[in-house]
This record gives C-alpha cells, sequence and structure tokens, in this order.
C-alpha cells in the first residue's frame, strides 16, 4: 500500500516518521506492507546456528571496532548523519 506524505494527516505523517526514525518529505511517499512474522524471522533455524551466526557477526565487529581509531560521541554523530544524507537527503536527526 503506497500513500503519498503530502496526503497524510499531520497525526499519520508523525506516526510514520516516529516509527522510521527520521522526517518524511513532502515529495516522498511511503509504500507499507504487512509480513507474517515468519516470512521475517523463518522458525526453520536451529538454535545452535543462530547462535553461531551471531557468534560470527560479533567476531567480525569486534576485528573491525580493533581497527578503528577512537573518535569522539559528536564525530561519530556526524559521520552516521552524513551517511544518512548521502542516502535520503532530507533526513533529519531525532534529538
Amino acid at each position: 500500500m503506497v500513500h503519498s506524505v503530502k496526503s497524510l494527516t499531520a497525526d499519520q505523517r508523525s506516526a510514520i516518521e516516529s516509527l522510521i526514525g527520521c522526517r518524511v518529505a513532502e515529495s516522498e511517499s511511503i509504500n507499507l506492507q504487512i509480513l507474517p512474522l515468519d516470512q521475517v524471522l523463518p522458525d526453520g533455524i536451529p538454535e545452535e546456528q543462530r547462535s553461531a551466526a551471531l557468534a560470527a557477526f560479533r567476531g567480525y565487529f569486534d576485528k573491525v571496532d580493533s581497527r578503528r581509531e577512537d573518535i569522539s560521541q559528536e564525530e561519530e554523530d556526524a559521520i552516521a548523519e552524513e551517511a544518512l544524507r548521502s542516502i535520503k537527503p532530507n533526513y533529519q536527526p531525532r534529538r
């Protein structure tokens, strides 16, 4: 179901922005889709496999973090904002 942002009520727009964590522009559209939970989180994955995948992710990010230079929280936030704005120019951080 696709909705034009300019056709949303103020309450609807506020709810959408709250759910997605950023502001939406009048020129944008919102695509809503309802998915069964098993489509998003398949049941057939054994706990052992889930744990192994999680451990692999943690190991990867630990390795990446070990090579990262220390920066302030403000610098980290600025980098994240810049990345978000590069794909969504109207992005406004929630403070």
